[in-house]
């Protein structure tokens, strides 16, 4: 018994339809969704106090939370030169006149918190603030994919040096 052509292409069609519905079932019975979520970091400012008298030295920890390991760390911090002198930060920061880079690469430690210590000198009164300029850069320790990030503001308020009479 000899199948014609047509039989023969209908055979084909009903093959391959076979297996695309066997793919199919496997695919929805055993498959999970993928769930992509994104990590994410904060950065912000811990001030050990929040007022000050002119003269005082202003020590602020630059912070960097995450939801996983950190890696790199590349961040521009914004402070007013005119109320605050730079005088010295951990070794991955550097800068003055109103702008500080922290770069924190090629890091060998991975952990979910970074500190970085900063010491300002409060040069006169007034409330004064502490950013971060544009957005600062959290790699994941492994994979080395970049982090969404917030940011937080810090306020100093400096008072007037006591003066002795």
């Amino acid at each position: 018994m000899h199948e014609s052509g047509e039989e023969r292409e209908m055979l084909k069609k009903l093959f391959k339809f076979s297996i695309i519905c066997i793919i199919l079932t496997a695919a929805v019975r055993f498959g999970r969704p993928l769930q992509a979520s994104a990590a994410s970091a904060a950065v912000g400012f811990l001030l050990q106090e929040t007022e000050v008298m002119a003269g005082d030295t202003v020590n602020v920890y630059f912070t960097v939370d995450a939801d996983e390991a950190i890696g790199d760390v590349e961040a521009y911090i914004s402070y007013d030169s005119d109320y605050l002198e730079f005088r010295l930060a951990s070794s991955n920061v550097a800068g003055g006149d109103g702008v500080l880079k922290v770069s924190d690469v090629f890091t060998s430690v991975a952990d979910t918190s970074k500190r970085y210590l900063i010491k300002f000198t409060a040069l006169q009164p007034g409330t004064t603030q502490i950013s971060v300029m544009n957005q600062p850069k959290v790699y994941q320790a492994e994979g080395a994919q970049q982090m969404s990030v917030s940011s937080t503001v810090a306020s100093v308020a400096i008072l007037p040096a006591l003066s002795l009479s």
